[in-house]
């Protein structure tokens, strides 16, 4: 059964952040695609109100649906607010917190991109986690949400099904760690080599958890006519 994931949408979100997630899973479906694989996650981009949305940079995201259809996700992702904007007072939409909350309670995994980490915060549902952020905002979004813990960090962090992210490649990082958990470490290292992350010889510290299985040559692994990229 196909895992369902939600990549978030709003005003002055970074744009980067939606289409590193969709691209992610692109690749992810070719590659099951060329292994003859079932494919395993429909994604979909969402706003609240089905409506288009401007990006930090301005331009135009379109969404494939809005929030209140019926039906749950196995993971949502938080892009990142513009910087300037969370300085200037941004507060999530408590429309979007509610049903953030409510995806939490059944299930999803939450994965926030850097200054994205405020609407995990505003749920009051991550007060235990340690949280990711951008290290430029960390103090603010300590003033903001005291009861939350937020760090600078080069990667990303998990706890409790939440995942957070210091930088722009801790997203990648943490996605291939999700990616290993539901499909395992070979198929995710494969994945991290097309998106070209790291050479397959420095993969490990990648995937932390990865455990070398055999010592036949990771371009004996990955050789092969397929390219993504």
């Amino acid at each position: 059964m196909k895992k369902n994931i939600a990549v978030l949408i709003y005003d002055g979100c970074w744009g980067m952040s939606v289409f590193s997630v969709t691209d992610f899973f692109r690749i992810v479906g070719l590659l099951e695609k060329h292994q003859a694989r079932e494919q395993s996650y429909h994604v979909e981009v969402v706003s609240i109100d089905g409506k288009d949305v401007r990006s930090a940079s301005g331009h135009l995201l379109i969404p494939d649906r809005d929030l209140f259809r019926p039906g749950n996700y196995d993971l949502v992702v938080i892009p990142a607010i513009e910087g300037i904007r969370l300085s200037e007072g941004f507060e999530p939409d408590e429309r979007l917190v509610a049903w953030l909350r409510a995806q939490k309670h059944t299930g999803a995994r939450l994965l926030s991109f850097t200054t994205g980490a405020c609407f995990l915060a505003a749920t009051g549902l991550c007060d235990s986690v340690l949280m990711a952020t951008h290290w430029a905002f960390i103090r603010p979004l300590k003033k903001r949400y005291p009861t939350s813990q937020f760090v600078a960090h080069p990667s990303c962090l998990q706890a409790d099904n939440v995942w957070s992210t210091g930088s722009l490649t801790g997203g990648f990082d943490a996605l291939l760690e999700i990616l290993a958990q539901d499909l395992g470490d070979p198929f995710a290292q494969l994945c991290a080599t097309h998106l070209l992350v790291s050479a397959p010889e420095t993969i490990n510290p990648i995937l932390p958890g990865h455990r070398n299985h055999c010592k036949r040559r990771p371009e004996a692994v990955l050789k092969s006519d397929f390219q993504v990229v």
